[in-house]
């Protein structure tokens, strides 16, 4: 706002500003745009030939300022220098001694394992060797049932599984995608531990 209220000539002095409540450590302004890019996943200020919509840009500074509100201050950028990898980070954290490892590596020294897209695996684990990466293109693909296995009781359980699992909703119907989505589910809560941490995420129209 700091450019809106010299270009308008005003002094207001109750004002939540997103460049500076969500300036870096560094001093580092963000713009709305890609705030709410980033924190909100929403695009906006699109039409460059139109400039922007003063009702768009109100809306993404009042969730931007309502967010930070409601989470503090985790509810921020974060720069790539800053960012914590989950499979660097456990991979350190199985080297540890054991009695200071947290507990969900130190009852289970299984692998760490990662199973999506091609192009998601290379992003999070390209220079990771510890952890087991299988390659699993779509939802429909027989590579699931990799899910369920290393998370079975017997064998070789993993410690860490992290999933992506991807569908075009052009190839199947919405009733078929739900049916699809629910028998992975069963299956994976039948031969899960009991005693599992289990996070499920589901997003529509975000790749």
């Amino acid at each position: 706002l700091e450019n809106d209220l010299k270009a308008l000539h005003l002094v207001h002095y109750n004002v939540v500003d997103t460049a500076v409540l969500f300036k870096s450590d560094e001093g580092r302004k963000h713009s709305l745009k890609r705030l709410s890019a980033v924190l909100l996943k929403r695009q906006i200020q699109t039409n460059a030939s139109s400039g922007h919509c003063s009702e768009e840009d109100a809306a993404a500074a009042l969730l931007l300022a309502l967010g930070r509100a409601r989470l503090g201050a985790g509810f921020q950028m974060q720069d790539k220098a800053g960012r914590k990898n989950l499979f660097s980070l456990t991979s350190r954290l199985k080297r540890e001694p054991v009695d200071e490892q947290p507990g969900f590596l130190k009852h289970n020294n299984g692998p760490i394992v990662c199973i999506g897209p091609n192009e998601w695996i290379k992003e999070h684990i390209a220079t990771q060797s510890t952890v087991n990466a299988l390659e699993c293109s779509n939802i429909s693909s027989s590579a699931v049932k990799a899910i369920t296995s290393y998370l079975r009781q017997s064998g070789r359980r993993s410690s860490v599984l992290w999933s992506k699992l991807s569908m075009c909703t052009d190839d199947i119907s919405e009733a078929e995608m739900k049916t699809k989505i629910d028998e992975i589910i069963t299956n994976v809560t039948m031969v899960a531990p009991r005693s599992t941490v289990m996070l499920l995420m589901f997003q529509v129209g975000y790749s």
